[in-house]
């Protein structure tokens, strides 16, 4: 894991997006000198939420390191990483497939995403089980990887939440299904975060450390 030694603390304002929010820059913090001018877009596609919990999580993370982080869902836009300094994409899988939009934003924005530092995660239930838990071995993350013209200097997967109020009744049904025959809990009640939050921000840290040592 990266560390990074806190000895005291400043107030910086984010040099883009909202000029209401303020971020830590650590004195002491050996990328912070660099880091802090470091415009960040963090693009992710969610379809039940928890994406976004995780994106608004490391957009967190590298705030309080002193960057400039504009978090936008595809949904919302797709915009090109042209202008920023570093980028991250982020999805998650519905049914063994990231949305098509997806994949339809990396092919298109894929010299502008090979030319700065960057990283991709995944979500999906499978990397509950640790022999599905990296890029290597998770089958739905090294698929669409061998698919995409983009080839992410970062990439790591994260299991996602199983919230069954939340679905709708043609996704509770077929999330029953799944997780009844994967072993998962499929009560219809039944809400499980499966997230490993510290493996959240030690992914934002070395995504810090790639983007303060730059690019060759």
């Amino acid at each position: 894991k990266f560390m990074i030694k806190r000895r005291a603390s400043i107030r910086k304002y984010s040099p883009i997006g909202d000029d209401s929010k303020e971020s830590l820059l650590s004195v002491g913090d050996p990328y912070a000198k660099e880091f802090c001018m470091k415009r960040i877009l963090l693009t992710f596609w969610t379809t039940d939420g928890h994406a976004r919990s995780i994106s608004e999580r490391i957009a967190a993370r590298l705030e309080s390191k002193g960057a400039a982080v504009d978090a936008v869902c595809l949904r919302d836009e797709q915009r090109s990483p042209a202008g920023y300094d570093t980028v991250m994409v982020g999805a998650s899988i519905r049914y063994g497939f990231h949305h098509p939009e997806v994949q339809r934003y990396v092919n298109r924005y894929a010299r502008e995403l090979g030319s700065i530092p960057n990283a991709f995660f995944s979500i999906n239930l499978s990397a509950r089980k640790p022999a599905k838990n990296t890029p290597d071995t998770n089958p739905y993350c090294r698929k669409f990887l061998s698919k995409i013209q983009w080839k992410p200097d970062l990439a790591t997967v994260f299991p996602g939440k199983v919230d069954f109020p939340k679905y709708r009744f043609f996704d509770r049904i077929m999330m029953h299904m799944i997780m009844s025959i994967s072993g998962g809990p499929h009560g219809k009640d039944t809400v499980v975060d499966f997230t490993d939050w510290e493996a959240v921000d030690a992914f934002a840290d070395r995504f810090a450390e790639s983007c303060s040592l730059g690019k060759d």
